[in-house]
């Protein structure tokens, strides 16, 4: 019987010493998947953090704070210094080609006027030194003009007059040494409208071009190169002609 008892408890601690190596690699396992799940996560963590940083920042940085600094500025500033410089440009242009308009007979030749059921007024205000031109009462042009030296004999007569049928393309007074062009006149072939006074050569004296709005003819009425053209032009023969001291 004490025999029985020995043998059952040696088969006891056994049974006990059997179960404990079952289960002690079992939980060194789960121990161990354990810690690799921890070491994928640290791993996974490690990868995706400096990716996020090293790509995403860099990009915003160069496409928006860069494009906006280093392109965009400076472009807007070029166009407006440029606009600026074309309308200085422009601006030059237009002044020396007006005056070169006092100095250039155009290449043809104007044609006469004729003529028609319109009546003109033509109006020249000494005092001003200006020619006013009215088309059925209303005023159609204003130009600035060069009438007779005050006090002497050039003086411009004041008085009402009709543009007459003395016309031509130029002429030239020995007299005077000067000459002009699209003259028209107004009272004989004596006081005419004409272009400022041209030399024995035909071309512009530009001392007398540039008095245009001074009292500086022998009694005619001079008119820029632009004007006694379209005047030539523009007004016929039996035009009502008024000269006045004031208008």
């Amino acid at each position: 019987m004490r025999n029985r008892v020995v043998t059952s408890l040696i088969i006891i601690c056994i049974l006990i010493g059997a179960h404990s190596d079952i289960k002690g690699p079992s939980i060194d396992k789960e121990n161990k998947q354990a810690s690799g799940a921890v070491v994928k996560v640290s791993s996974s963590i490690a990868k995706e953090t400096p990716r996020t940083v090293l790509k995403e920042v860099p990009e915003v940085i160069s496409k928006e704070t860069t494009k906006e600094t280093t392109k965009e500025a400076p472009k807007e500033a070029k166009k407006e210094v440029n606009k600026e410089k074309d309308v200085e440009d422009k601006d030059s242009v237009s002044a020396v080609n007006t005056k070169k308009g006092q100095y250039i007979f155009p290449s043809e030749d104007p044609v006469r006027a004729k003529p028609g059921k319109d009546k003109f007024l033509v109006k020249v205000a000494i005092s001003d030194q200006k020619v006013y031109v009215y088309k059925n009462n209303i005023e159609i042009r204003r130009m600035d003009c060069s009438s007779g030296l005050e006090g002497t004999d050039s003086d411009t007569p004041i008085d009402s007059y009709k543009i007459n049928g003395y016309y031509g393309q130029s002429f030239y007074s020995s007299k005077y040494g000067e000459g002009a062009r699209y003259w028209v006149g107004f009272i004989g072939s004596q006081y005419l409208f004409h272009s400022v006074p041209t030399g024995e050569d035909g071309e512009i004296i530009a001392v007398e071009a540039d008095m245009i709005g001074k009292r500086a003819s022998h009694g005619c009425i001079r008119l820029s190169v632009d004007d006694s053209f379209w005047f030539y032009e523009t007004i016929p023969e039996g035009a009502d002609v008024v000269t006045t001291k004031v208008l």
